[in-house]
């Protein structure tokens, strides 16, 4: 360090330091509205969400309590977007998977046997006949054709368009 410095060239301003005698803390500038104590709760509804300080609702208040405003309809009278709906799957149980695909198009995989590949039956890997293949193969054709006589009809006229504002 000694080295440092004489190399370095002295400061021209020497800046005293600042020096605070009661710092304030922020805890002092704001307060927490706290609920009471438990057992001196008797008659005290929450209603704001300052009554329910950082933590959950009160369950011995047998009344309607939205910490941080959780399931409270809103003023045009839909409840907020964050709440999931219950989903069930089709066995009845409840999909608690649906937190994580609400608004994922990717397929999710909760459960153990969803990762359990499926045994195809006989049923599915059997061929069609050549009759449902061949009347298949015309539906196709004939709805492949008209996509695309639409399309080439739609960019004639619009050639056509141009062509004559010119």
């Amino acid at each position: 360090m000694s080295v440092l410095s004489s190399i370095l060239p002295q400061p021209k301003t020497m800046v005293a330091p600042l020096v605070i005698e009661n710092p304030v803390r922020p805890e002092d500038l704001v307060q927490k509205k706290q609920p009471p104590p438990y057992g001196s709760r008797q008659g005290w509804i929450p209603r704001d969400v300052e009554d329910f300080g950082d933590g959950g609702a009160f369950p011995e208040i047998h009344v309607a309590q939205y910490p941080l405003d959780m399931g409270r309809k809103r003023s045009d009278g839909k409840s907020s977007n964050s709440i999931v709906p219950l989903a069930l799957d089709s066995d009845g149980k409840v999909k608690f998977d649906a937190i994580i695909s609400k608004g994922n198009s990717k397929v999710v995989y909760s459960r153990a046997q969803d990762l359990v590949p499926k045994q195809a039956s006989e049923e599915l890997l059997e061929r069609p006949d050549p009759e449902v293949e061949a009347e298949t193969t015309a539906k196709t054709k004939a709805a492949l054709e008209k996509i695309i006589n639409g399309k080439v009809l739609a960019n004639r006229t619009a050639g056509q368009a141009t062509i004559q504002t010119r």
